[in-house]
């Protein structure tokens, strides 16, 4: 409406600036093809109207449409002309941006040399810090690209330097962050959390409050490797609170989950754990997070399983695989239906159990899961031995010991010559059953397992 408007008043920069916005627009929802030609419009009318400042920005623009649509050669050449035109200007500020971005295209076509000359052409125009924010965090970008990985650490913590000096707040933000997500991503996590910390920190001051849950979220995460869970409780709290004023669901179901997790492994008292896992699950279903909403149950379904709730285990697993085929989530079907399974066998819910598993195996077995279908090879077989099904007993673990041979997984094997053992005096043959005793015994002393050391002991 304001460019039919500005073309009815004849208004040439109302129609400029129209048609600008739009092509702005139109790049923001990712319809590049139309932005291009919207600009390539406001371009043509601009030199008619020989305006070499709006020219360059124009120019700048066009580029930046061209590298979104992966034309990289002609991007190039449009960012030179608009650098001819920006040079006559005297704006040092937008000239080095534009260099920034000259720079960027020539990363991306794999010209690392060419690239780190501009951005250090950029962060050479001026002593203020915002050139230190774009130039030296990019060409640690390229160093990192060609596997230069202290030297690119090094770019950033001057990145860091600088901008601390400077006390500019944004540009500490920024690299903080910076530096602190490639040290994580280096899986040096020690050394993350205090850049992380930090750029949480000034994202709180700036009041930049996406930002800050998103660095949350990565301390989170950081103090969970670390096996630090006191703090991170404290960092998905502090997500959750966030994500409230967000008004952003999944992300405060992401952050419930994280509370329950760290209080798990706390060891708190297992009601508050149930009820914070149950807080995840309500949000994860009001956000149509199915796949939190999946993991959520699973964990429920294995803390009920370990406080001997097993009624309540299998609600939990049972809603966990209805999201399973509702969703076609083969390799997590298979998962829900052995743990389902063997809570069922610990109800004396034979059949059922027995169901399960078979389900179970055929579906690790198309899948490729071969991990899972050992366990569920395994556990089919004791369900079978403990309801008086010894020969399929014996076939199901059978399989399940070839299987962890394959694998190889030493600790099942053993367990498989355990049950194996088991099975062959339940049917009379005391000699098999000898011959498993002895293998799981060695296995057990290989492998340094008490438990299956003391089952052996039992037999």
């Amino acid at each position: 409406t304001a460019h039919r408007l500005a073309a009815e008043r004849h208004d040439a920069a109302g129609e400029r600036n129209a048609l600008r916005s739009l092509a702005f627009l139109r790049s923001h929802e990712g319809h590049h093809v139309e932005a291009l030609a919207l600009i390539e419009n406001v371009l043509g009318l601009g030199r008619e109207a020989s305006d070499t400042r709006a020219e360059a920005g124009d120019l700048a623009t066009m580029a930046n449409i061209l590298r979104a649509l992966g034309q990289l050669d002609r991007a190039l050449e449009v960012l030179e002309e608009a650098r001819e035109r920006m040079s006559k200007l005297g704006n040092s500020v937008r000239y080095g941006a534009l260099l920034n971005v000259i720079g960027a295209v020539h990363r991306d076509l794999g010209n690392f040399e060419t690239a780190v000359e501009f951005f250090q052409r950029t962060s050479e125009l001026h002593e203020h810090p915002v050139y230190a924010s774009f130039s030296l965090p990019a060409i640690a970008h390229v160093q990192l690209q060609q596997g230069k990985i202290e030297e690119a650490l090094a770019t950033y913590r001057e990145a860091v330097a600088l901008n601390r000096k400077a006390r500019y707040a944004d540009g500490t933000a920024q690299t903080t962050r910076s530096l602190g997500d490639v040290l994580a991503g280096l899986g040096r996590d020690a050394e993350a959390v205090p850049y992380l910390e930090e750029a949480a920190g000034l994202f709180a001051q700036l009041e930049e409050r996406a930002d800050e849950a998103h660095m949350r979220r990565r301390l989170a995460s950081v103090h969970e490797k670390l096996g630090d869970w006191q703090a991170a409780r404290d960092a998905w709290r502090a997500v959750r609170t966030l994500a409230r004023a967000l008004e952003d669901l999944p992300v405060e179901a992401e952050a419930l989950e994280g509370i329950a997790r760290a209080e798990r492994q706390l060891g708190s008292d297992p009601a508050a754990v149930i009820a914070a896992y149950e807080d995840a699950l309500t949000t994860a279903a009001r956000a149509g997070d199915r796949s939190r909403e999946l993991a959520v149950r699973n964990a429920l379904g294995i803390v009920q399983w370990q406080r001997g709730a097993y009624a309540d285990a299998v609600r939990h697993y049972e809603a966990a695989l209805r999201l399973c085929r509702e969703g076609s989530d083969r390799v997590h079907e298979g998962l829900i239906l052995n743990s389902l399974g063997a809570t069922l066998h610990r109800l004396q819910r034979w059949d059922e159990a027995r169901t399960a598993l078979l389900d179970g195996v055929r579906i690790t077995e198309e899948t490729g899961e071969v991990q899972l279908q050992a366990h569920a090879l395994g556990t089919l077989g004791e369900v079978c031995l403990d309801s008086g099904r010894l020969e399929e007993a014996h076939t199901h673990l059978h399989a399940s010991l070839r299987l962890r041979v394959t694998l190889p997984d030493r600790r099942g094997e053993g367990w498989m010559h355990e049950r194996l053992a088991r099975t062959a005096r339940a049917d009379g043959d005391m000699t098999e059953s000898a011959l498993h005793v002895r293998q799981a015994r060695d296995i057990a002393a290989e492998v340094g397992d008490p438990l299956l050391q003391a089952a052996v002991s039992r037999l």
